[in-house]
């Protein structure tokens, strides 16, 4: 209370990389199922967040309000006719795209998720590549959260609450597996970027918020199914292959069976 606005954007970014630290860590030192971690995780930041509110002075979910001018000009101000928000979004993943698929940690990332095995005997820190990936995703919650306020110009423990669901169903809908090793930046931002138009639509015609809601989670399982029956499709036509490899080697063919003439 009583700091610079933007000493405390700053520590609300070190918060979010600190607590994708503590789910990395967790992911990397446990068997226990990422989904089921960063689920427990949440509820656990989510009662922190409250509590901290209310020690503020910002009772059960109300916001705390009162911030400068200066910096709900973040998410509100314009460069020309292109909002700051698109601007933001544009940069981090113009960024991410090159870590990606420019660097070293970005191809190791992609190879933990097809093969955290073979990863490790090719000599990558398998555990350090999932701590990094999860801090560089609480970094970027916390740069998400810290837009948020900035366009409401209040700060709230539930904050961004009801974005998860589109989250998740951006990031399926673009490519990406939730087994991992696959996925693309631009693919997620492109996925986005049709839900945000998506629902816009149905908000413009008369569709509720909560029945949006339904139609994005029904939109989310259509995906995963889809991408399932592929997956096994594909699998299950590789193995016929296989199969039919196995059978003529056995065999012999005809080129192999038949002898040389005299």
């Amino acid at each position: 209370a009583g700091a610079d606005i933007f000493v405390a954007l700053l520590v609300a970014l070190l918060v979010g990389a600190l607590a994708g630290a503590f789910n990395g860590a967790l992911v990397a030192n446990t068997d226990i199922q990422p989904l089921v971690i960063t689920l427990g995780t949440l509820f656990l930041f989510s009662g922190i967040a409250t509590g901290v509110a209310g020690s503020l002075g910002a009772s059960g979910y109300e916001g705390i309000s009162g911030l400068p001018r200066s910096f709900a000009n973040i998410a509100n101000g314009t460069l020309g006719p292109v909002p700051n928000p698109l601007l933001i979004v544009l940069a981090v993943a113009a960024l991410l795209i090159v870590v990606l698929h420019q660097t070293r940690f970005g191809r190791a990332l992609y190879l933990v998720g097809v093969n955290a095995e073979a990863a490790r005997f090719s000599a990558i820190s398998v555990k350090a590549v999932i701590v990094l990936a999860y801090t560089l995703s609480g970094l970027g919650a916390g740069l998400a959260g810290a837009l948020l306020t900035s366009y409401f110009s209040s700060a709230r423990s539930d904050l961004g609450g009801d974005t998860l669901l589109p989250a998740l169903t951006a990031v399926v809908l673009g490519g990406a597996s939730i087994q991992g090793g696959s996925g693309t930046v631009l693919g997620t931002l492109l996925a986005s970027l049709v839900l945000g138009v998506l629902k816009q639509g149905l908000l413009a015609l008369g569709v509720t918020s909560d029945q949006s809601q339904v139609m994005i989670g029904l939109l989310l399982i259509s995906v995963v199914t889809i991408k399932s029956l592929v997956m096994f499709a594909n699998r299950y036509r590789l193995n016929q292959r296989a199969l039919r490899l196995r059978d003529l080697s056995k065999g012999g063919g005809p080129a192999l069976t038949s002898k040389p003439q005299a």
